[in-house]
């Protein structure tokens, strides 16, 4: 009886980790310093494929582009002229790269799109 209810048990927690889609190994940003940030963001993009990783990197400059409503900003903020993991640290600690893009998606106030071509 016990081992057909842990079989359940673990059923039940391997269709839920399928459904979120998230892996439970997907790498996590790490934001305890501006070094973990970028090395746990590195980790995030060299694990995933070439589609993902663009998506993940215009995720990270549509969180950083957030707020912005114009290009005057840009020129005025240097902060905004070289968008990186770090600005934004905080907003996506502990977020996977999955978790990253769809909260990108939320919040961002413009569209990007690029297409890959061959090679």
């Amino acid at each position: 009886m016990k081992k057909e209810a842990l079989a359940a048990c673990l059923a039940i927690a391997l269709a839920a980790c399928a459904a979120s889609g998230t892996r439970p190994d997907a790498p996590r940003l790490d934001a305890t310093s501006d070094a973990s940030a970028q090395s746990s963001f590195k980790q995030m993009i060299e694990a995933l494929p070439g589609e993902q990783r663009i998506q993940l990197q215009l995720a990270m400059v549509a969180i950083n582009l957030k707020d912005v409503k114009s290009a005057y900003e840009v020129v005025n903020d240097p902060s905004l002229q070289s968008p990186s993991i770090v600005r934004i640290k905080e907003e996506v600690d502990g977020m996977t790269a999955q978790e990253i893009i769809d909260y990108a998606a939320e919040v961002a106030d413009m569209q990007m799109e690029v297409e890959v071509g061959p090679g």
